[in-house]
C-alpha cells in the first residue's frame, strides 16, 4: 500500500471523528434546546396549575366566607377572582397548545389528555361556582337550612374531594413531568459526555496507533536515505538503499541506487580516465626520459665521435701533409723517391677513404637507402680467406687464428666485399680485444636454410652495462677505452647493418675476462633488400 493511501486512511479517519464529534455536539444542542424547551413548558404548566390551585381556592374562599359569615368582601372582588381563573386556565391551555405544536405528533396523545383534564377543572370549577351561586339564592329566600345542606354537600364533595383530587393530580403530573424532562435533560448530557470521552478516546488511540504506524514505517526509510547520502557524502558510491514494496518509499529508493550507480559510473569512468591520463603522461615521460637519454647518449657519442673521427682523420692527414712537405722540401729526389711517398700518400687517401665509406655506409642504412650488389658467393672461399688474411694481422699481435669449417658447397645470395668487410670487423675485433698468445675460433656451420657463423675469443670481454649497446654507433665499451684500444666505435654497427642487408641476423655473448662470442646467422640463396 502506498504512504500516501495510509496517510489518507489516516485523514479520512480522523476527519470521520472529528465529524462524528461535531454531528454528537449538534444532536447535543438540539437535545438540550428541545429538552429546555420542554422543561420550559413543564415549569411553566406546574406554575400555572398552582396559580389556578391557589386562586380557585382563594375564590371558593371568598364565596363560602360569603354565605357563613356573610359578604365580607365587595362582589368585585370576587368577580376579580373569578376573571383571574379564566385567565389562569387560558394560559394553562395556551402552554400545552404551544406544547403540542412544539412536540408534534409524536406526543400529540399525551397532549390531549392534558387538554382534557384542563377543561374538566374549568367545568368542575363553573359547576362549584354556579353551586355557590344557588346556595346564595336559597339563602336570600330564607331557605337556610337547605343552603347548609347543599354548601356542605359542595365543600365536601365538589371541593374537598373531586376538584382537589384533581387539582392535585395535575399538579403531580406536571411536577413529574418537570422531573423527567430535567432527568431525561441529565441523562441525556451524561450520554453526550460519554459519548464525547468515548469519541475523543477513539480519536486518540486512532491517532497514536495511526501515527505509530506512519512513523514506524517513515523511520526506517528515512534513516537509510539518510544514512545513503551520508555514505555519498563520504565518497562510498557503492552504497545502496534496501528496497521492498511498491510505495513511495521504494520508488524513492530506487531513484536514489539508480543517481548513485550513474555517479558510481561516472566516478569510475572518472577514474578510468584519470589513471589513463597518469599512464599516458608517465608513458610520455617515461619516453620522454627515455629520448632525452638516448639525446645524451648521442650527443656523448656525437662528441665522442667527433673527437675520435678527428684523430682517425688528422693521423693520414698528417701523414699525406708530411708526405708531401718531406717530397717538395730540400733538393729534387729521384722519382723512386716520389713514388715512396705518393704510394704512403694513397694508402693513407685510401684509409680515410675506407672510413667515409663506412659513416656513408651507416648513414644509408639508418635512412633504409643502403642497398648492395647481390650476386651468389661461396661461404667457405670467403672465410677461408678472410681467416688468411686475418692470421697475418694476427701473427704480429701473438694471437692464432683457428678455423672450423664443415660446412661446403653453400652459397650465399649477397655482396662479396661487404660479407668480407663483415667478417674483416669481427675478426679484427677479436684480434684487438685477445690477450697475447690467445687463440680465436672460427666456425661455420650450416642447414638447409641458413649459413652459421661463430667468432669466438679469449679476451678482456665486454661489461653487462656496455653490452646492451654493442651495436649502437659510436659506442665504445669501458673495457676498450680501458684498455687503450684504438677505435670509433663503427666496427660493430657497420657490421650489424650489413647483416641486415642480407636478412640474416646478427647476436653477441660476452663475460668480463672470458672473451667474446659474435653469431651470424646467414640466408641460403636469399636476397638482399634496403636496411630500414
Amino acid at each position: 500500500m502506498r504512504f500516501q493511501t495510509k496517510l489518507l486512511m489516516a485523514i479520512g479517519g480522523l476527519l470521520f471523528l472529528s465529524v462524528a464529534t461535531a454531528g454528537l455536539a449538534y444532536w447535543n444542542v438540539e437535545q438540550s434546546r428541545h429538552l429546555q424547551e420542554r422543561s420550559r413548558f413543564a415549569h411553566q404548566q406546574l406554575e400555572e396549575y398552582l396559580r389556578l390551585s391557589s386562586d380557585t381556592y382563594a375564590l371558593f374562599k371568598q364565596l363560602a366566607d360569603a354565605l357563613l359569615i356573610g359578604d365580607l368582601d365587595t362582589p368585585r372582588g370576587r368577580a376579580s377572582l373569578k376573571r383571574q381563573l379564566q385567565v389562569d386556565l387560558g394560559r394553562i391551555r395556551a402552554s400545552v397548545l404551544a406544547e403540542v405544536e412544539f412536540v408534534g405528533t409524536k406526543e400529540k396523545a399525551e397532549k390531549q389528555i392534558k387538554l382534557l383534564r384542563l377543561n374538566a377543572l374549568d367545568s368542575q370549577i363553573t359547576e362549584i361556582v354556579r353551586a355557590f351561586s344557588e346556595i346564595e339564592f336559597l339563602g336570600r329566600q330564607g331557605k337556610l337550612e337547605e343552603a347548609r345542606v347543599k354548601l356542605a354537600n359542595v365543600l365536601e364533595l365538589s371541593i374537598d374531594t373531586r376538584f382537589q383530587q384533581a387539582i392535585r393530580r395535575a399538579i403531580i403530573d406536571e411536577t413529574r413531568a418537570v422531573s423527567d424532562t430535567d432527568e431525561r435533560a441529565d441523562r441525556i448530557q451524561r450520554q453526550l459526555v460519554l459519548a464525547t470521552q468515548v469519541l475523543v478516546a477513539i480519536a486518540i488511540i486512532f491517532a497514536a496507533a495511526f501515527g505509530g504506524i506512519l512513523l514506524r514505517q517513515l523511520r526506517r526509510p528515512l534513516s537509510q536515505l539518510l544514512a545513503g547520502t551520508e555514505a555519498l557524502s563520504k565518497g562510498n558510491l557503492s552504497h545502496r538503499i534496501a528496497t521492498s514494496g511498491q510505495d513511495e518509499f521504494a520508488q524513492l529508493g530506487l531513484s536514489f541506487n539508480h543517481m548513485a550507480e550513474e555517479l558510481d559510473r561516472k566516478q569510475n569512468a572518472l577514474e578510468r580516465a584519470r589513471s589513463g591520463l597518469e599512464d599516458a603522461v608517465a608513458k610520455r615521460t617515461e619516453e620522454l626520459k627515455k629520448a632525452n637519454e638516448a639525446l645524451a647518449k648521442v650527443d656523448k657519442a656525437r662528441r665522442e665521435f667527433f673527437a675520435d673521427i678527428s684523430h682517425e682523420l688528422r693521423t693520414p692527414l698528417t701523414v699525406v701533409r708530411g708526405e708531401g712537405q718531406i717530397a717538395l722540401r730540400g733538393a729534387d729526389k729521384s722519382s723512386r723517391d716520389y713514388k715512396a711517398s705518393l704510394r704512403r700518400i694513397v694508402d693513407q687517401a685510401k684509409q680515410m677513404g675506407y672510413l667515409v665509406d663506412d659513416l656513408l655506409f651507416l648513414a644509408r642504412g639508418g635512412t633504409g637507402e643502403a642497398r648492395l650488389r647481390s650476386e651468389p658467393v661461396s661461404m667457405k672461399p670467403l672465410i677461408e680467406t678472410v681467416c688468411a688474411d686475418a692470421s697475418v694481422i694476427a701473427r704480429n699481435r701473438g694471437v692464432s687464428v683457428k678455423l672450423d669449417c664443415s660446412a661446403n658447397g653453400h652459397v650465399v645470395l649477397g655482396d662479396p666485399a661487404k660479407l668480407r668487410q663483415l667478417f674483416m670487423i669481427l675478426l679484427d675485433n677479436a684480434i684487438c680485444y685477445s690477450k697475447s698468445n690467445g687463440e680465436i675460433s672460427v666456425k661455420m656451420s650450416a642447414d638447409q636454410d641458413h649459413v652459421s657463423v661463430r667468432v669466438s675469443d679469449k679476451g678482456i670481454g665486454i661489461t653487462k652495462e656496455d653490452l646492451n649497446n654493442v651495436f649502437e654507433r659510436f659506442n665504445r665499451g669501458s673495457n676498450a677505452v680501458d684498455h687503450h684500444i684504438e677505435g670509433i666505435g663503427l666496427g660493430l654497427p657497420v657490421a650489424k647493418t650489413i647483416v641486415k642487408a642480407h636478412r640474416g641476423e646478427i647476436d653477441l655473448e660476452s663475460k668480463v675476462d672470458h672473451g667474446t662470442t659474435v653469431f651470424v646467422k646467414l640466408p641460403v640463396g636469399d636476397h638482399l633488400e634496403i636496411v630500414t
